[in-house]
């Protein structure tokens, strides 16, 4: 008799026995235990037997832990996990898309077979806020642009104001297309609701004193968000009074002595560096549109500053 027989034997006495009483599911899931370790070249197909037994593949992993083989037991997950004919994938898209969220925990403690914990929306939110990413393509951006997707840091009241200030005042590239995204957020935020506080003008001013001898990342983000803001006030403001007649008040834009100590041009012209380019890339589309909005007469000098190639004098 092949091994291949043999197993299927055994497989057709595992389902018998997990149909008529569960006690003995033990002792069958052990010997099949027992033969993957014999026969490891048929572990994956223990797998789908009790996957059609509607049983998740956590017992393959175990075969694999057992086995004390990293390589095995990442194998064993990839393949439980990522095939386009995975009855685990399809079963978790189906708990996404109902949401189910208790069954999307069970099925990944089954899996993976480990403890899984959900937090309120509250500790969610101190969480994400103790995260102190090293780049734009930090776990943490991720983690905040979604909740701030979501709205959970408004529902639960966490102004995200001091996290976003200290991350556009530190980090350094590469910048992740995600990050620009995650400060279009934050002002619409600001300029939607009352939870999150505006980065002061103080805060800007002092921030690009330090512009007046050197153009680093820090001033690149933060005048990406001064006119972010700037313009969503002053849309928020056309939209109101359009629609309903009343002015909008709730807050202002960057008033003129803040804006005049924001260097733009220099600023602008130095993200259009040939070596800096690419680095700004996220950036950069929206920075130009904006400063064509807001400052359209910055924009034609830079171009005319180009055209005559002399970029690097006012830089």
């Amino acid at each position: 008799m092949t091994e291949c027989s043999s197993f299927k034997i055994l497989a057709a006495l595992f389902s018998f026995l997990v149909s008529e009483t569960v006690p003995i599911v033990d002792l069958a899931e052990s010997i099949l235990l027992s033969l993957a370790n014999l026969l490891p070249e048929i572990a994956l197909d223990i797998r789908e037997t009790l996957i059609k037994l509607n049983k998740l593949p956590h017992i393959i992993l175990r075969i694999s832990i057992q086995s004390n083989d990293h390589e095995k037991y990442l194998a064993a997950l990839r393949h439980a996990t990522q095939s386009d004919l995975s009855e685990f994938t399809l079963m978790n898209a189906v708990y996404f898309h109902t949401n189910q969220l208790v069954e999307i925990i069970n099925a990944i403690r089954s899996v993976l077979d480990l403890p899984v914990q959900i937090c309120n929306e509250m500790e969610i939110a101190r969480r994400a806020l103790v995260l102190k990413p090293e780049s734009s393509k930090s776990l943490a951006i991720t983690v905040v642009y979604e909740l701030l997707k979501a709205g959970i840091f408004l529902r639960v009241n966490f102004d995200v104001k001091q996290w976003v200030f200290d991350n556009i005042m530190s980090l350094k590239p590469p910048f992740d297309n995600q990050f620009p995204e995650l400060i279009k957020l934050f002002v619409n935020s600001v300029v939607e609701s009352h939870v999150f506080s505006k980065i002061t003008e103080i805060e800007v001013t002092k921030c690009f004193q330090s512009a007046l001898t050197e153009i680093s990342s820090k001033h690149v983000l933060l005048l990406f968000q001064v006119l972010q803001f700037n313009n969503r006030v002053f849309n928020k403001k056309i939209t109101l009074e359009r629609e309903t007649g009343k002015t909008f008040d709730s807050c202002q834009e960057y008033p003129a002595f803040v804006m005049d100590s924001i260097p733009i041009n220099r600023i602008l012209l130095f993200i259009e560096r040939p070596e800096n380019r690419e680095t700004y890339q996220a950036f950069y589309p929206s920075l130009v549109s904006l400063v064509a909005s807001q400052y359209p007469q910055i924009l034609t000098v830079s171009s005319f500053l180009h055209g005559e190639n002399r970029v690097d004098e006012y830089i």
